[in-house]
C-alpha cells in the first residue's frame, strides 16, 4: 500500500508539475477573460474539470493494464525463481475493494494535481500579466515548480529501491523450502462452521471426504487438517514439557495442528523418527503427537523427543 502511495505521489508531482506549466502558459487567456468579466471560480473549475478528465481517463486506463500487468509480474517473478508455478500464487483478482479504491485514489489525485493549477489559473491579474510579457514567470512559480521535481526526483528514487527489495524478497521467499512437496498436490479448504455442520459431526464427515478423495482415480492419497499449509493461520497454545527445563511465558508458545493419517505421507513431508498418525490414535487412547526438530531443540535441549 505505502508503494502504491507512493507511486501515485510521482504521478501527481509530474502531472501538476505539467499542469503548472500549462497554467502559466495560458496566463494571458485567463487575463483576457477576466478583464471580459469571467469569474476567478469559473476559471478554477475549467482547470479541474480538466484535472477530472485526466483521472479518470488515467483511472480507466490504470484498471486494465493493472489487470494485465500485476499477472505478468508475478508469472515473470515465478520463472526468475526456478520454481513450478503451484508454489507462487497471488490473488489479483478485481473486487468491490479494489475498484472503491480506484475511485477514491482518482478522487484524490484531482485534488492532488488539479488545486494548485486551478489557484494558477483563478489567480492571475490582467494588468500585471500584461506588464510582464509572454516570456516571464514570478520567482514564485518558479519555486513551486522546482519544488515538484525535487519531491518527484526524490519519490522516485524510493520507489527504485523498494522495487529492488520487493523483487529480491519475493525471490527468497519463493525460493524457500516448505516442508512439504508442493508438486501434484491440491489444496481444498473447506468451512464446516459456515456450513453449519453439528461439531460432533465435522470429524466424521472430513475422515469420508478424504476417504473418498483418496478412493479416486490418480489419487495417490488424501488427508485433512484443521489448518491449511502456507495459509498465514494456525492455532497457538503454551506448553510445558514434564522434566524439562522450564521456560518463561513468552517462549513457551507454539504453532498446534490437527491432522489426519497419512497426512505426512500425503504432503510428501518425511518423519524423521517415530510413526506417523494412525487410525489407532484417537479419543479414549494415550495422546500423541509429532513435533518438529525445532521443537526438541528449544524445550528438550535437543535430546531426543520420543517417548516423553
Amino acid at each position: 500500500m505505502v508503494v502504491v502511495a507512493l507511486v501515485m505521489l510521482v504521478a501527481c508531482a509530474n502531472i501538476a508539475n505539467l499542469l503548472l506549466a500549462r497554467a502559466t502558459a495560458r496566463r494571458h487567456e485567463f487575463s483576457v477573460r477576466l478583464a471580459l468579466g469571467a469569474s476567478r471560480w469559473r476559471l478554477a473549475r475549467q482547470v479541474l474539470a480538466e484535472s477530472l478528465v485526466l483521472a479518470a481517463s488515467g483511472t480507466a486506463l490504470g484498471v486494465l493494464v493493472a489487470s494485465w500487468a500485476s499477472r505478468a509480474l508475478v508469472r515473470a517473478l515465478a520463472r526468475q525463481t526456478d520454481t513450478q508455478s503451484t508454489t507462487v500464487f497471488l490473488d489479483l483478482s478485481l473486487n468491490w475493494h479494489v475498484l472503491a479504491f480506484t475511485i477514491g485514489a482518482a478522487v484524490a489525485t484531482v485534488m492532488l494535481f488539479g488545486i494548485a493549477p486551478a489557484f494558477r489559473a483563478s489567480g492571475v491579474t490582467p494588468m500585471d500579466t500584461m506588464k510582464e510579457g509572454r516570456g516571464a514567470i514570478g520567482d514564485a512559480r518558479v519555486r513551486l515548480s522546482s519544488g515538484l521535481v525535487v519531491a518527484q526526483l526524490t519519490l522516485s528514487v524510493v520507489l527504485v529501491v523498494a522495487a529492488g527489495l520487493l523483487v529480491r524478497t519475493f525471490a527468497s521467499l519463493a525460493s524457500l523450502p516448505l516442508g512439504f512437496e508442493p508438486d501434484r498436490v491440491l489444496v481444498v479448504t473447506v468451512s464446516a462452521q459456515r456450513a453449519t455442520v453439528d461439531p460432533a459431526q465435522r470429524i466424521p464427515i472430513f475422515e469420508r471426504a478424504a476417504g473418498a478423495v483418496k478412493s479416486l482415480p490418480n489419487v495417490a492419497g488424501a488427508a485433512a487438517s484443521l489448518t491449511t499449509p502456507v495459509s498465514g493461520v494456525g492455532l497457538q497454545n503454551q506448553i510445558e514439557v514434564s522434566g524439562a527445563v522450564r521456560l518463561p511465558d513468552n517462549e513457551r508458545g507454539i504453532f498446534v495442528n490437527h491432522v489426519s493419517p497419512e497426512w505426512f505421507r500425503t504432503l510428501g513431508t518425511p518423519v524423521l523418527a517415530g510413526r506417523e498418525f494412525s487410525t489407532e490414535d484417537g479419543p479414549g487412547k494415550p495422546s500423541v503427537a509429532i513435533v518438529n526438530e525445532a521443537f526438541g531443540r528449544r524445550f528438550l535441549d535437543g535430546a531426543n523427543p520420543l517417548g516423553h
